[in-house]
């Protein structure tokens, strides 16, 4: 049997390896981790059952999967408490990609690249699917997670992917605007460290959290109109001092 130990641990730094829909020589299946799940069953966006994944431990389910598998699916997930339906994180690997490629290109679209960005997923079926993009630069860490109000604050359930240029990146739909969330990490030596606020963060909560919150800086709206409209008029009317400090 496949050891999940890492994932289990919050080591993983490679999760779309080990999570999501797989298809090989042995055939397609779909392995998810959902800590606290008592059951996991992969149906469509209609809510059809597909297939009843298999608990194999620790929060871990898989199982073969038709190769047909309907475009976009969904897990329905049920604990001991409720049940509820989710797309899957680790269905969206390139979606999650999207940052890296254009951060590494153009640095100055970090404002709209990094950080936490509200965006929508077009999927195979044209269905439209609300999520949140969350991307990091953290080229020392060996594990990187998301943790937030829309997993509990638990540090092992949504494992980020390392990218070659050290950033860290995932797409998460059960995240939404006004949630709060913060980055749990790992130094290069594996050692946990304090859980951190995002540094590229639009919104930040105050103490005692110092989280930081999902935010959809488009929606700003700025009311320096005034001050512009002076500049563009007299641009040496109110100089803007720049200092360099080395």
């Amino acid at each position: 049997m496949t050891d999940y130990h890492h994932l289990v641990q919050g080591r993983a730094s490679f999760p779309f390896n080990d999570l999501g829909v797989f298809r090989n020589e042995l055939g397609d299946f779909c392995r998810v981790y959902i800590p606290g799940a008592t059951a996991v069953t992969v149906v469509d966006v209609q809510g059809h059952h597909i297939v009843e994944l298999s608990d194999v431990g620790n929060g871990v389910f898989t199982n073969s999967i038709p190769s047909e598998i309907p475009e976009p699916y969904r897990l329905m997930v049920r604990t001991n408490q409720t049940q509820y339906t989710i797309a899957d994180p680790y269905g969206f690997k390139e979606e999650a990609y999207h940052a890296v490629h254009f951060v590494d290109h153009a640095p100055q679209n970090v404002y709209r690249q990094l950080g936490a960005q509200a965006i929508t997923l077009h999927e195979a079926d044209d269905t439209s699917l609300k999520a949140v993009r969350f991307a990091v630069f953290a080229p020392n860490a060996s594990a990187v997670s998301v943790i937030g109000e829309f997993n509990h604050w638990n540090d092992t359930a949504h494992p980020m992917q390392k990218t070659d240029m050290g950033y860290w990146v995932l797409v998460i739909p059960s995240a939404h605007i006004g949630q709060k969330y913060k980055f749990a990490l790992r130094n290069a030596q594996g050692e946990r460290l304090p859980h951190k606020a995002d540094p590229v963060g639009f919104y930040h909560d105050q103490y005692p959290s110092h989280a930081s919150v999902i935010f959809d800086h488009s929606s700003y709206v700025w009311n320096d109109s005034e001050w512009r409209n002076r500049q563009n008029s007299d641009p040496y009317s109110h100089p803007i001092s720049i200092y360099e400090v080395q």
